[in-house]
């Protein structure tokens, strides 16, 4: 692995704004190397990373912005306390298979 090639990538994703990939690139070359990776498996494991990250970053940000007073999830919904509602109803409606039957008619 060529040291100034890799910096070079390196400025070049900055200068792309790509910089979860810029700062993994070589925590993700050197297994690439070793597992003989293709270029295009190599690229897809960067690209789904940078775009984790980017889907993260946007999720804190919307919630910061909706200035919550605090955050829950549906893990940690008291179904005990609310009554009106089972754990099994909340889970249909997870699963959103509601969503096809409204596209199917």
């Amino acid at each position: 692995m060529k040291t100034s090639q890799v910096q070079e990538v390196k400025a070049i994703l900055g200068e792309l704004k790509l910089t979860t990939i810029r700062e993994s690139l070589e925590e993700f070359l050197k297994p690439a190397i070793l597992d003989n990776l293709s270029c295009l498996d190599f690229m897809h494991q960067l690209l789904k990373k940078e775009l984790a990250a980017r889907n993260a970053k946007s999720l804190e940000k919307r919630m910061k912005q909706a200035a919550f007073p605090y955050r829950k999830t549906i893990e940690e919904f008291d179904f005990g306390f609310q009554t009106s509602v089972t754990r099994r109803q909340i889970q249909q409606l997870l699963d959103m298979h509601w969503v096809e039957i409204i596209f199917y008619f």
